[in-house]
């Protein structure tokens, strides 16, 4: 089965960097051939996907802290607290 090759340009854009970011990359790390007399670069669309996966991270769901729980409606009482009994300027407490 053929290989698709991809230009700096699509690399840059799988990658969401600039492609002069691409072309900083390691060789050994996301190697390259070149083609055409000016000598562009092209990569292995296999070569890309291994470079993405061997620097992917594994999301995992922040922690909720307690303090970050639903407390419940504000109350007159709280904004109180919060301001000394007093809204900031331009701003009408319901």
């Amino acid at each position: 089965m053929d290989q698709l090759a991809i230009s700096v340009r699509r690399v840059a854009e799988l990658l969401d960097v600039h492609p002069n970011t691409v072309k900083r990359i390691d060789p050994a790390d996301l190697p390259y051939f070149r083609v055409a007399r000016r000598g562009d670069r092209r990569y292995w669309v296999t070569d890309v996907f291994t470079y993405i996966g061997a620097r992917a991270t594994p999301v995992t769901a922040p922690a909720v802290r307690k303090s970050s729980a639903y407390l419940g409606p504000i109350t007159r009482e709280d904004v109180d607290d919060l301001y000394g009994g007093v809204p900031p300027e331009g701003r009408e407490v319901l």
